[in-house]
């Protein structure tokens, strides 16, 4: 069913690329959604979760057709890398069934080997897709510097997992779902209680540019990548028009997502001093999960 399908997605990608992009600005959300699930019927997804994100794109301001073009290229690549599945390494492989929503159960990584330290809850994200509520929670290694992404999905009336909490720390062992870049992970152990987090023990970057220089890093073992958490010290609050931004001590900047609503907050609490800020970045916008008005911390 995966091959017939990104078979179909493939041309209709090439048919696409071939009219041009002038008039997607005008197409209806059906223009989108109806491939979205034909890819669900194919059992990928995944991919109709892309399919769904780029709708509407076409309609998000300038610069709107290289953001797109770069969506098809991470595509194209996917059905690229699936007709050669058998070829590539391990790690590729299970970064392209990932991608397509070919996930591997929790269970089956029990036996897998873990990393224990001692973790810091850094912040969550709590998100609707289509029938399911989805959690994000982001974790970083204090000894490690590993940044761990455990999710928790509910449906209907199920419930998330609320055992970790922001701000928390508990010592323990995670084992990573495999892939170029590990980033989601289950808890294995846990061999303490979680206790409140001190912020001046986070292990943060320096700069923009460390942080952003890493994603590059990651980006360039697994392109898929949707979301990677940064850890910035000394970073200022700004308004840049109507919307919000993260400045560093070089001057460099990550603008928030628009409709950035807790941007006053931030800034009241900060006092418009450099504070310590955790984040999820797309590679297009910083959406802010924590923040710390505290004036130390440690250097990575």
């Amino acid at each position: 069913k995966i091959s017939a399908g990104l078979q179909e997605l493939e041309q209709w990608l090439h048919d696409l690329i071939r009219q041009g992009l002038a008039d997607l600005p005008g197409r209806p959300m059906s223009f989108w959604f109806t491939p979205a699930g034909r890819m669900v019927d194919a059992q990928a997804p995944g991919v109709a979760r892309m399919l769904r994100d780029m709708a509407g794109i076409p309609n998000s301001g300038t610069g709107w057709q290289s953001r797109l073009l770069e969506r098809f290229g991470r595509l194209h690549l996917l059905i690229e890398g699936f007709k050669r599945l058998d070829t590539l390494p391990a790690a590729t492989q299970a970064d392209i069934r990932t991608a397509l929503g070919l996930t591997i159960r929790e269970d089956d990584l029990r036996n897998e080997p873990g990393l224990r330290d001692h973790w810091l809850v850094l912040g969550q994200q709590v998100e609707k897709e289509e029938n399911l509520t989805v959690q994000r929670t982001w974790l970083w290694g204090q000894t490690s510097h590993r940044p761990a992404l455990l999710l928790s999905f509910a449906a209907f009336n199920q419930t998330l997992d609320h055992s970790l909490l922001p701000d928390s720390r508990l010592e323990a062992e995670l084992v990573f779902y495999p892939g170029a870049v590990p980033l989601r992970a289950a808890v294995k152990a846990r061999y303490t209680p979680p206790e409140p987090l001190n912020p001046t023990t986070l292990p943060a970057l320096p700069t923009i540019s460390a942080a952003t220089g890493a994603y590059a890093t990651a980006l360039a073992a697994n392109p898929w990548i949707e979301r990677y958490p940064f850890l910035l010290r000394d970073v200022t609050i700004i308004r840049q028009g109507n919307r919000w931004a993260a400045r560093d001590s070089t001057n460099d900047i990550l603008p928030f997502p628009p409709g950035f609503q807790d941007g006053w907050q931030f800034l009241a609490r900060s006092g418009g001093h450099p504070a310590l800020l955790a984040g999820e970045w797309d590679g297009k916008h910083l959406l802010p999960l924590n923040f710390w008005p505290v004036s130390t911390h440690v250097e990575c």
